[in-house]
């Protein structure tokens, strides 16, 4: 009797592990491919979604990019007309002319009249002393770097100067003045107040910045960057990569990773960049 009871219950138990063998094989048959399924389409929305920010990033530091040369094309510009303008050309080959001298500063004044930003034109001799300018006092620029670039014939564009009486960042152009037969007089330069593209950044940009080909901040969206703020980006890898352009992911140390997107701009070697942080 014991012995049949005990075949009966080991029988039913039996019965019970097939069914739960083949319950459980039912689910995972079932849940195998669904997980599977899930998985890629997880791969396939996170992909989506680093495309989408992808584009848009690199959309805004284009964007960015054509506003920092169009101020490289309106100063250069400028300057340009200025060196090859006759009235210029005459005053450079005899600056102790006084006739010529008023004449060019007439000159200057309605030349930056007709520019956006309020700085002024300065006409600069083959030594590096500053000759003529419509306001403020002249100095000798013989060492900065623009001013060798420009006497050797090139258009310069400088990396960040801080202002010694202001604390402003500023960004000088230079354009070389040439007589009739190509000898080099001097140079014409102009100083850009780049709190002028902080302004451009804040009112179409969350969180994007401009640093100099030397990896100094030069202007940000979030705040106006000056010489006391000044900060030295070189060691980012969006310096120290060969690419002048690309994204990276990155984590700023405190827990946050963030999308960086950065473009190189060709004329003045100084790189946009534009930042989103990586949603929680």
């Amino acid at each position: 009797m014991g012995d049949t009871e005990n075949n009966n219950f080991s029988g039913i138990r039996m019965k019970t592990i097939i069914i739960v063998v083949i319950i459980v094989g039912l689910l995972l048959a079932f849940l195998i491919p669904l997980i599977a399924f899930l998985s890629v389409n997880h791969m396939k929305t996170s992909d989506k979604v680093l495309s989408s920010t992808h584009d848009s990033m690199k959309w805004e530091a284009h964007n960015i990019e054509g506003e920092w040369q169009r101020v490289i094309d309106e100063n250069l510009g400028s300057l340009e007309a200025v060196a090859l303008s006759p009235s210029t050309i005459s005053y450079m080959e005899d600056t102790a002319n006084a006739e010529l001298a008023d004449s060019e500063l007439s000159y200057l004044q309605s030349v930056e009249s007709s520019l956006s930003e309020d700085s002024k034109i300065i006409l600069t001799g083959a030594d590096g002393m500053q000759l003529l300018s419509t306001e403020g006092d002249l100095k000798d620029v013989s060492e900065r770097d623009y001013f060798a670039k420009a006497i050797s014939g090139e258009n310069a564009i400088s990396d960040v100067i801080v202002s010694k009486s202001t604390g402003a960042l500023l960004v000088t152009f230079a354009v070389p003045v040439k007589s009739e037969s190509g000898d080099i007089l001097g140079i014409v330069q102009r100083n850009y107040d780049l709190f002028n593209f902080h302004k451009i950044l804040a009112d179409q940009n969350d969180h994007a910045f401009l640093v100099d080909s030397s990896g100094m901040l030069a202007a940000h969206s979030q705040f106006a960057a000056n010489g006391d703020s000044v900060k030295d980006l070189s060691h980012e890898l969006f310096m120290t990569q060969e690419t002048g352009e690309g994204l990276y992911r990155a984590n700023n140390g405190q827990g946050t990773w963030y999308n960086l997107y950065h473009l190189r701009n060709e004329a003045s070697d100084w790189t946009i960049c534009v930042v989103k942080e990586e949603e929680k």
